[in-house]
C-alpha cells in the first residue's frame, strides 16, 4: 500500500470519528449510544468506502489494460515475427504521435499487416506498410474527427476493393482513379484488366 493511500485513508477514518462526535452532539439524547454511533458510520465511512471501491475499480481497469496489451503484442509477435520489436518500438510513440494508445496503434497495424502480407510484404517492407497505413488512418480520423478504428476499417475495406466504406472520408475509389493512378505509378500499361 502506497504512502499516499495510507494517508488518505487514515485521515477519512479521522474525520469519521470527528463526525460521529459532531452527530452525536446534534442528535443529544433522543438516541441510545449505538443509534448515534450507527448514524455517524453511516454518514462518515460511507465516503470512505466509496474511496477505497473507486481505487478497487481503478486497478482492475489498468490490469485489464495490461492483459489487452501483452495479447496484442502476442499477436504483433505472431504476425511480424523478428520484426515486431521495431514495431513495438513505434507503438510506444503512438499516445503523442498518433493520440492513440499503444494497444490501439498495435492492433491497426495488425490489421493492416494482413493486407500487407497479402500482397507479398514481409520484414521492414510490411512495418513500414503498416505504419505508414496506420498514420494514415489516424490523420483521417483527426481531419473528420471520427474514430481511428472506424477508419482502419474502413481502409481495409478500400483494400478489399470496397470503396463505399472510404467515401465518408473523401476518397472516391473508381476503375478509372484505380486506373490511372496504376498507371502513374508504372505498374499497369493501360492494356487488359487490373489484377489486385
Amino acid at each position: 500500500m502506497s504512502a499516499g493511500l495510507v494517508v488518505k485513508i487514515g485521515a477519512d477514518v479521522e474525520n469519521a470519528i470527528k463526525g460521529i462526535h459532531r452527530v452525536n452532539k446534534a442528535i443529544g439524547d433522543e438516541m441510545t449510544g449505538f443509534q448515534k454511533f450507527k448514524h455517524g458510520v453511516d454518514r462518515a465511512f460511507v465516503p470512505a468506502v466509496a474511496v477505497l471501491g473507486a481505487m478497487g475499480a481503478a486497478a482492475f481497469a489498468a490490469s485489464k489494460k495490461a492483459s489487452d496489451l501483452a495479447e496484442t503484442q502476442s499477436k504483433v509477435g505472431q504476425i511480424f515475427g523478428e520484426s515486431a520489436t521495431e514495431l513495438n518500438a513505434w507503438a510506444l510513440a503512438a499516445p503523442n504521435a498518433l493520440g492513440q494508445t499503444q494497444t490501439a496503434a498495435l492492433d491497426a497495424a495488425s490489421t493492416m499487416a494482413t493486407f500487407g502480407k497479402a500482397a507479398g510484404l514481409t520484414g521492414s517492407e510490411l512495418v513500414n506498410f503498416s505504419k505508414e497505413t496506420v498514420n494514415l488512418s489516424s490523420d483521417l480520423a483527426s481531419f473528420y474527427n471520427a474514430d481511428p478504428s472506424e477508419v482502419v476499417s474502413a481502409l481495409g475495406s478500400a483494400l478489399r476493393g470496397e470503396s463505399e466504406p472510404m467515401r465518408k472520408f473523401g476518397v472516391l475509389l473508381n476503375n478509372q482513379t484505380l486506373e490511372a493512378e496504376a498507371m502513374a505509378l508504372g505498374i499497369w500499361d493501360g492494356t487488359g484488366a487490373l489484377t489486385a
